[in-house]
């Protein structure tokens, strides 16, 4: 009986890539920065058929030492890019959530997940404002 050594190779080679598992997934995650940190963000719909979207709900907790005055967070849904801003007192801790119908309204829903949803600026109490760097150098800032 002949044996081929590169025969030998290919299946010892298939045998140690069976054994390897397949890299799972990475589960989805908001681009949190700073210390204001996204819990959800989804796209809501309006009406009673749900094509159409009818803003969106952003969750998040400040953990800045300092309270925020101002929050803006860049989205990006079906490719169309929204600021979110959200102003008032958001102290230390403070859980928040605030719906928004005034931005990526009327838009074809297809479903609940933005592309992007992500901290951009934060306005603080004492005035001081913090800008979240890009998420990669060729990013547009929304």
């Amino acid at each position: 009986m002949v044996v081929y050594r590169p025969a030998i190779a290919v299946l010892a080679a298939i045998a140690l890539l069976a054994q390897t598992p397949a890299p799972t997934p990475a589960p989805l995650k908001f681009d949190n920065w700073a210390a204001i940190q996204i819990r959800q963000c989804y796209i809501i719909t309006r009406g009673y058929v749900g094509l159409e979207t009818g803003g969106i709900t952003i969750e998040y907790v400040n953990y800045a030492p300092a309270t925020a005055k101002q929050i803006t967070f860049s989205v990006l849904y079906r490719g169309q890019p929204a600021l979110v801003k959200d102003s008032g007192t958001f102290s230390t801790s403070a859980v928040v959530k605030h719906t928004f119908t005034n931005v990526l309204f009327g838009l074809n829903y297809i479903g609940p997940t933005p592309e992007i949803c992500r901290v951009r600026k934060v306005v603080f109490a004492n005035g001081k404002v913090s800008l979240a760097p890009p998420l990669r150098p060729e990013a547009p800032l929304y």
